[in-house]
């Protein structure tokens, strides 16, 4: 079985799904190794994987939903040598889902490629175009990387991301995407929003009007609005905004990332 499982390793390498690194949130060397021994092929792997949702799996039987009660993660893989660890605990949602789709996508039509994908460089003109082409507004945050091993500052760097995609979002700002990245010299946040400036006021939708408590109290606490009125059955305000621009809002959430929801330890600067 040990080709198979210098397959499997190879196959998760193209896909960029391999490692244990907290940089990856992949499948580990020995996480391959037990699936191999487990399934018997890799050719029987990818077809059990194609089925896979939230997989329980023992090394006695292909499912054991009691695992579930034990641990909480995408996919649960018992450790043969100790059964209160899970092997697979570091494997994101992303990853398992990716290698779910490549093995269909393997077997519905095999080929070399699964296993030997070039990485595309794009020039910076073509990126320039790329991104142009999209109509979004792309904001990139870089700043000196903090002096942390790696299995640290990546956590601390996705923590970072999620609270300022949440901060905005719950500022009205689509957020189209969110990536983050470092190499231990640098670390750069990439957003990509669909507008970057929102209109200077903002509709708030309050309380059913018979409801007379609840619509007091919403005509209290919006009495600096612009504008109360009713729509239909409902009391509405119109107040101003207090970010019409992305960067601002950013620009606030650097100042202090802690009150915001990010690490408290870790303080990018622009």
């Amino acid at each position: 079985q040990r080709d198979d499982v210098r397959l499997l390793k190879k196959f998760m390498q193209s896909l960029g799904v391999y490692g244990a690194e907290l940089r990856v949130e992949g499948f580990s060397g020995y996480l391959c190794e037990l699936l191999i021994l487990h399934y018997g092929s890799l050719e029987r792997l990818m077809h059990a994987a194609c089925a896979w949702h939230k997989p329980a799996i023992g090394m006695a039987k292909t499912e054991n939903p009691s695992l579930h009660s034990k641990f909480d993660s995408p996919l649960i893989v018992a450790d043969p040598v100790d059964p209160n660890r899970n092997v697979a605990a570091v494997v994101s949602t992303t990853s398992l889902y990716r290698f779910v789709l490549a093995c269909r996508q393997f077997l519905a039509s095999p080929h070399a490629r699964f296993f030997f994908k070039e990485k595309e460089v794009r020039s910076k003109a073509k990126l320039s175009r790329l991104i142009s082409s999209r109509k979004t507004s792309p904001i990139a945050i870089a700043f000196p990387s903090p002096h942390l091993v790696e299995d640290i500052l990546w956590p601390q760097l996705r923590k970072t991301a999620l609270a300022l995609v949440n901060s905005l979002m719950s500022s009205e700002f689509e957020v189209f995407g969110h990536y983050y990245w470092g190499d231990g010299k640098e670390c750069v946040i990439l957003l990509e929003l669909e507008f970057e400036a929102l209109p200077a006021v903002r509709k708030v939708l309050g309380p059913w009007v018979w409801m007379q408590k609840p619509t007091d109290d919403f005509i209290r606490s919006h009495n600096r609005a612009y504008n109360l009125h009713i729509e239909h059955d409902r009391i509405t305000a119109v107040e101003g905004r207090e970010h019409q621009a992305a960067h601002s809002l950013i620009l606030k959430f650097l100042s202090k990332p802690a009150k915001h929801g990010g690490p408290s330890n870790f303080i990018p600067f622009i």
